[in-house]
């Protein structure tokens, strides 16, 4: 989904049942405090779950399902590796995830159901507002001692999942089109079990822990702009490594801001697409005339990194209890966090050899149209800019 429930039995009971017989909290009191934990850190070496598909509801194979969510499981564990992984007191996403059949005994320990095509008539009581959603993460049991969760991912009735907040949604949305919509949407729904919370309220391609994500990529007028828009690879570095070819982006019109931009790095007056391209300590500018022209775009001018420094920015929030035993003791736990990369700056315009000093910013939090994560800090006219590229 687009919203994370955090749900938990109120008679403590000790394993999350099939029937969901007993009564839900909706996580307040003192469990509010774990509310945003990861589901699982590094105590715990494998993750047992299981598929239960009602295969009136869809055309998806036990198989099919499967193999969307190991790939992403695979996203999940990708990214990571991208953060202070290594460094940090709270680590996430090292689990094996192992397939076994849905047992039949409600007692029987699943740390993780995917339930495509229904809810219990329980759960549908717990959740009153199901029907508004395409998707859920539900926890519903959370050792504090073990910093263990159990719970399900939920996936609505596909055959009846046609319109959703007013919205015209694609057909067949899970087992159609290469299952991309399946991946994407198990792929949001993980990251809240990793410990992600929503990363804004505009939904977009690009950012895929925000607020509705996942019905704003089931609408049928969005499907071609989820396959064409590469910002949705990565979440925690969309540049963690150098690119192979420069991003533009082109105005219909000339803005104030793109004039900026022109004067700035010396590039044509009136061309209308403006791009860059990141090397291992560089980041080339380049331009062309317009939109049906910027595939042969041209190089202006290259930033050369002249000093760099990194920080970590956390990820997520992790409130320790007092009962665990996994974690070391301390004020301010080292958490899964963002690199951001803040790099003194110096561009050489190609033709003319015309210099200029700025800061960069490489940032993966941030939501450009540009590079999703870049930021050009300077001073020009007179003027200090946070942001030249949006002309903040």
């Amino acid at each position: 989904m687009s919203r994370l429930f955090q749900l938990s039995w109120i008679m403590g009971l000790a394993f999350w049942s099939w029937d969901a017989s007993a009564a839900w909290s909706s996580g307040g009191g003192g469990l509010f405090r774990d509310a945003n934990n990861a589901w699982f850190v590094h105590n715990t070496d494998s993750v047992h779950y299981c598929i239960s598909i009602d295969e009136s509801q869809t055309s998806l194979s036990e198989e099919q399902v499967d193999r969307a969510f190991r790939k992403a499981v695979a996203y999940w564990q990708h990214e990571f590796s991208f953060t202070n992984f290594a460094t940090a007191d709270v680590i996430i996403s090292t689990q094996t995830f192992v397939k076994i059949p849905c047992p039949k005994d409600p007692a029987a320990p699943v740390d993780l159901v995917l339930q495509v095509g229904y809810l219990t008539a329980a759960q549908k009581q717990e959740i009153k507002s199901y029907a508004t959603y395409a998707s859920l993460a539900v926890r519903t049991q959370y050792d504090e001692k073990n910093l263990r969760a159990r719970g399900f991912l939920y996936l609505a009735p596909e055959k009846s999942l046609s319109t959703i907040q007013g919205y015209e949604l694609t057909e067949d949305p899970w087992s159609g089109h290469d299952q991309v919509l399946l991946y994407w949407t198990l792929v949001h729904e993980l990251g809240h079990v990793f410990g992600l919370q929503h990363t804004g309220q505009t939904p977009s391609p690009r950012n895929i822990m925000s607020y509705g994500f996942v019905e704003f990529i089931l609408q049928k007028r969005h499907l071609n702009l989820l396959r064409s828009n590469l910002g949705s690879k990565a979440f925690f570095q969309i540049h963690a490594q150098p690119q192979n070819a420069p991003e533009l982006n082109c105005y219909q019109t000339m803005t104030s801001t793109l004039q900026t931009l022109q004067m700035f790095f010396g590039l044509p007056q009136n061309w209308l697409c403006f791009g860059t391209w990141l090397r291992d300590q560089s980041l080339e500018i380049w331009t062309a005339p317009n939109v049906q022209q910027s595939m042969q775009p041209v190089r202006i001018g290259t930033i050369y990194f002249m000093q760099e420094r990194k920080e970590g920015r956390p990820a997520m929030t992790f409130w320790i209890p007092e009962a665990q035993t996994v974690i070391r003791k301390n004020d301010y736990p080292l958490l899964p966090s963002y690199v951001v990369r803040n790099i003194k700056g110096r561009y050489v315009h190609a033709q003319t050899g015309g210099e200029r000093w700025l800061g960069l910013v490489l940032d993966p939090r941030q939501d450009s149209p540009l590079l999703n994560d870049l930021r050009i800090m300077t001073e020009f006219n007179g003027v200090y800019y946070m942001d030249l590229i949006k002309g903040f």
